[in-house]
């Protein structure tokens, strides 16, 4: 995912419309000449400022935790009770898909287009070995550990 990145448009066209027409495509500011350049720094760094806050709040929640698997995705790691598991990066994204969206029923296919993506050329089943690996890696952890729920016929879900 790119970064946010704010965007302050300078322009000589001061109509209403125009301005309206910055905004709705995307611009996060409109400024119309002349300005003075001390309010185009002044702007810049408000706009600098609401995006700090915004990256500090988004990183604040990148650890996502649900029952008794907590989930680090820029580490690439999971635990289970504060002990880690020991995943490979497949069986990682795909807890980290079931648990991003708990109580989520996820088919096979979603899950392949997710993990995998879209032009993965293999079968449905691959999505069942892995679960399984995944599975016994979280009960070798914590005995009795079983978050990802079967259901029949559609796929699985993380039930918390």
């Amino acid at each position: 995912a790119l970064p946010t990145v704010p965007v302050l448009m300078l322009s000589a066209r001061d109509d209403v419309m125009d301005r309206v027409i910055g905004l709705e495509s995307g611009a996060d500011d409109y400024v119309t000449k002349p300005f003075h350049p001390r309010e185009i720094v002044t702007r810049v760094k408000a706009l600098l400022r609401r995006i700090r806050k915004l990256t500090e709040s988004n990183e604040a929640k990148a650890t996502i935790q649900i029952g008794p698997i907590r989930v680090d995705p820029k580490a690439y790691k999971a635990f289970v009770n504060d002990t880690e598991a020991s995943l490979t990066t497949t069986e990682f994204s795909l807890l980290l898909t079931l648990i991003e969206n708990p109580n989520k029923a996820h088919s096979r296919q979603d899950l392949l287009d997710k993990v995998w993506g879209a032009d993965f050329y293999g079968s449905e089943r691959t999505v069942d070995s892995h679960i399984r690996n995944l599975r016994r890696k979280l009960d070798e952890v914590s005995p009795g550990c079983d978050p990802v729920e079967s259901i029949r016929g559609v796929g699985y879900r993380y039930k918390g």
